[in-house]
């Protein structure tokens, strides 16, 4: 298996993250890997602070097509975590967030439920909706198991 850390689905926050791949270069490294039956897993975030709707939607979008693609693709998909001291600090500092001033307080930042003040919706019942529901019919042979009548749409 190879691992890659594709981050988003949106090639605007690449670009901001100084990534230096594409979404199409993401999804060319799935077609080359089914190719030759290598499994890939993505390490991707969502929420990012510049348009955290269009990120998670668009992030979701390239594990869809990448499963699509390569059935083998698995996937690990984390909530953006602030980090002090990082480029994107100015930009989370200036949406409202404040980072802890002491040691106790860190903790609080990597609470699997926290809703920073860029989020626009609740994205953890979304990601958990996509990964238990959604994310298994992308799979096209887990989806032709069931007969067209229970099929979801």
């Amino acid at each position: 298996m190879i691992k890659i850390g594709a981050e988003s689905g949106d090639q605007e926050v690449l670009d901001k993250i100084n990534k230096k791949s594409t979404v199409e270069d993401n999804l060319n490294i799935v077609k080359l890997l089914s190719k030759h039956n290598i499994s890939l897993r993505f390490f991707t975030m969502i929420a990012f602070p510049f348009n955290p709707n269009k990120d998670f939607n668009k992030t979701l979008s390239l594990i869809t097509k990448a499963r699509f693609i390569n059935p083998k693709v698995d996937f690990n998909i984390n909530i953006f975590k602030p980090l002090p001291k990082t480029n994107l600090s100015k930009i989370i500092e200036d949406s409202g967030f404040r980072f802890p001033s002491n040691v106790l307080e860190i903790n609080d930042i990597f609470d699997n439920h926290v809703v920073y003040p860029w989020h626009k919706r609740n994205y953890y019942w979304h990601l958990e909706a996509f990964i238990q529901i959604y994310a298994p019919f992308a799979n096209s042979h887990y989806y032709k198991n069931y007969k067209s009548s229970k099929r979801i749409l």
